[in-house]
């Protein structure tokens, strides 16, 4: 019972920090960070933000090992071509994940976005928490939570704008935007493995060294290449300590809900990220206004109380990835 609250806690924690980081970036922080341009204007709002999120972990993480004393114990479990290779590739995808998640909201907004975003997300997850680490949770309540998120998103596309955006941003957005959950969903499988001691044994310090760091790397390339210009903070005392933190919290959040619950029930619970992040913005953005749209979006949210009340994960998962050597 301690355990079940205590995952609980942390994943409900988990999507409260992670809609609230989309939601402050959608309706404040967006217009606080930029490239300067020429003329002195700026531009490429998201991808600052990726950027000073993904520097601002890794400084903070370094920081961590540092007291801990971990940089010895990280550079002798990287010399594992295992852990070296999954680092690697988690690295990389967070790089991809933090720079298509705000480029895509400064076009489609916080609650639009996370619809395409946590709506392939959760079955993704599911699926590799099943086929790869062999969840035992039970099967009918995974199935019955995910048709419900399923439901809500296929409702919230059909009654709010997310339609009517995609027909005015066109398709490639949607098809950049879903880069995102493709990447999260592989990511949250290295990162699970890298966290647990009988695998990879690092640190949630080092893991967050080693997903940030490299993920700093591909967004400077990527802004090397998309925008000019250096990076400007509006009011930079608050602004920094807010990306800091919003930024910070879920990436830390995220190492202790992979290892105290099975994969599968941890999808479930990111349906309720796209509820939270389209109620959440629901004032700002009128056209997303309606009772449908409410109804759907707390369609999803049961879909987090059925596995809640009725789920049962059984036996800690065991899965194929269980071999350090693998």
């Amino acid at each position: 019972m301690t355990r079940h609250i205590s995952a609980t806690s942390v994943m409900a924690v988990f999507v409260l920090a992670l809609a609230g980081r989309d939601i402050l970036f959608d309706l404040w922080l967006r217009k606080s960070v930029g490239f300067i341009q020429p003329n002195g204007s700026t531009s490429h709002a998201g991808l600052a933000f990726a950027t000073l999120t993904c520097a601002l972990v890794s400084v903070a993480a370094a920081a961590v090992v540092t007291t801990q004393r971990g940089w010895a114990t990280l550079a002798q479990r990287l010399r594992s071509r295992a852990v070296l290779t999954r680092s690697a590739t988690m690295g990389a995808l967070a790089g991809v994940i933090y720079g298509v998640t705000f480029t895509v909201i400064e076009s489609l907004g916080a609650g639009l976005f996370n619809l395409i975003d946590w709506g392939f997300a959760p079955v993704l997850t599911a699926a590799i928490g099943i086929v790869l680490w062999k969840d035992r949770f039970r099967s009918g309540v995974l199935f019955a939570a995910l048709l419900l998120g399923v439901t809500g998103i296929v409702g919230l596309y059909q009654y709010g704008a997310l339609g009517k955006a995609i027909d005015q941003s066109g398709w490639g957005i949607v098809g950049i935007a879903i880069l995102s959950p493709i990447c999260t969903a592989v990511s949250f499988s290295l990162q699970r493995w890298l966290l647990l001691e009988e695998r990879g044994g690092l640190t949630r310090a080092q893991v967050l060294v080693v997903r940030f760091v490299p993920a700093t790397a591909v967004l400077i390339a990527l802004s090397a290449a998309m925008a000019e210009g250096r990076i400007a903070v509006a009011d930079p005392f608050v602004t920094i300590p807010v990306i800091g933190v919003a930024g910070g919290l879920p990436a830390l959040l995220v190492c202790h809900a992979l290892v105290r619950g099975a994969l599968s029930r941890f999808a479930a619970w990111q349906f309720a990220i796209p509820s939270l992040a389209f109620l959440g913005t629901l004032h700002h953005y009128d056209e997303n206004r309606s009772p449908a749209t409410i109804l759907f979006a707390f369609v999803m949210l049961s879909a987090v109380l059925l596995v809640e009340l009725l789920g049962d994960e059984g036996p800690e998962s065991s899965g194929v990835l269980a071999s350090p050597d693998t």
